[in-house]
């Protein structure tokens, strides 16, 4: 019976995915604006060969690599609704990419696991993957090629599949720069530093700068990192902005195992919290006593809530105070929940440097990414606990989701009107 519910579960949550894409569901807000470029992009590519592009035409902070697909594949036709559908397509193939490294992982040997089956399809429940899914954007085929890299990552069944991850992981670089941290763990990963001149390690070594060719290309295109160039500069604010979207989506996996979070802060040790809270709090205070982009638009939900809406108070002392400890909160889950995993260190160590020089930061750049990392690259929800995380993630994405439409359909249009 609670099969049943579990498969049925996950095909309303298709549907829905499904009539999001038919009725033009925006619910993270961004996606009807970021097309309008994205089509620009998409035309630009499809009607040039690739050495005569425009590139000082092309409007992106990303590098190209999505649009260069979209403008091949989609090559007969420019109508916008194909550029929909192409992201749109590329969303399912990401929950059938995910839905078999989780089989891989936890060595599920039935043709439909309830569980695993729920899990895989929990992204279509965040609002920045069914935006970009509805509106054309790049992020889920950057998630496709980061999932598919993975997959090779985590399956050693033939020796050449490391290439496969790496080689996928670069693809990844070529949409969103961010996820240099990807190619930066599987070298750790596969290089062996006990035998630098080895044999393996020339193939791997050689192997990695092959791949790395495309990306300094572009870097050398845009004259830097991104083609927005004016979007860099460093902000420090942004480092407890990133720690509070960790509170956010560590909470469910700190619900899950809750009796062990409880027995680790009754323990003595657990005191050190306390002096490292107030030299956090000290470090930032000050950060957000200025206005700045955030009194408008970015930040995320949690910030949004205490600053913009004053949904706790309006004493600026007491937000920034909330917000701050909210923040620690993050990096207490994050450390709590990566342990000594190497892998998590190099994920929160890169996006959180790129990060603190970007002007302004979303919360889209970790949603649905803190699920997929904390799933693939930790054993923090083991196969025992599987069954019991399916439905609290179930719970916590569903409140999420609703959380989104609020804001998006009722709260904005009503301080539009006021």
């Amino acid at each position: 019976m609670q099969l049943l519910i579990k498969n049925f579960i996950s095909l309303l949550i298709i549907i829905t995915f499904v009539l999001g894409f038919i009725f033009g569901e925006d619910v993270a807000g961004g996606g009807h604006m970021d097309i309008v470029p994205f089509y620009n992009n998409f035309l630009i590519i499809k009607n040039n060969s690739f050495f005569s592009i425009p590139w000082s035409n092309y409007i992106s902070a990303g590098f190209p690599l999505h649009h260069i697909i979209v403008g091949n594949v989609i090559f007969f036709s420019e109508n916008i609704f194909f550029l929909k559908l192409f992201s749109f397509l590329i969303s399912f193939l990401c929950i059938v990419v995910f839905l078999n490294i989780l089989n891989l992982k936890y060595k599920i040997k039935d043709t439909v696991n309830s569980s695993v089956l729920l899990v895989s399809v929990i992204p279509l429940l965040s609002p920045y993957f069914r935006t970009s899914g509805f509106w054309g954007l790049e992020e889920n085929t950057c998630y496709l090629f980061f999932l598919i890299s993975i997959y090779y990552f985590l399956n050693s069944k033939k020796y050449y599949y490391k290439y496969f991850s790496i080689f996928f992981a670069f693809l990844c670089i070529l949409i969103r720069q961010t996820f240099v941290f990807l190619p930066l763990i599987l070298f750790l990963y596969y290089f062996n530093f006990s035998k630098i001149l080895s044999r393996k390690n020339l193939f791997v070594f050689l192997f990695f700068f092959i791949c790395s060719i495309p990306v300094l290309y572009f870097i050398i295109i845009f004259s830097g990192f991104t083609n927005e160039p004016n979007r860099i500069v460093y902000n420090p604010k942004n480092i407890p902005i990133i720690f509070s979207f960790f509170f956010i989506y560590l909470f469910p996996f700190i619900i899950v195992k809750f009796r062990e979070i409880i027995k680790y802060l009754i323990r003595i040790e657990s005191l050190i919290h306390l002096p490292l809270f107030f030299i956090f709090y000290f470090l930032f205070k000050s950060k957000f006593e200025i206005l700045d982009w955030y009194n408008s638009i970015g930040g995320g939900l949690i910030y949004k809530s205490i600053f913009n809406l004053n949904f706790f108070s309006t004493n600026l002392n007491f937000n920034i105070f909330l917000f701050l400890l909210i923040s620690y909160l993050g990096l207490f889950f994050l450390f709590f929940v990566s342990k000594k995993n190497q892998f998590i260190k190099i994920f929160v160590l890169v996006t959180v440097t790129i990060y603190s020089f970007v002007n302004i930061i979303f919360q889209e750049y970790y949603d649905p990414l803190i699920f997929f990392i904390v799933i693939l690259f930790t054993n923090y929800i083991q196969k025992k606990d599987l069954q019991k995380f399916s439905i609290v993630i179930l719970f916590f994405y569903i409140f999420i989701l609703v959380l989104s439409f609020t804001y998006r359909y009722h709260i904005v249009p009503s301080l539009i009107n006021s």
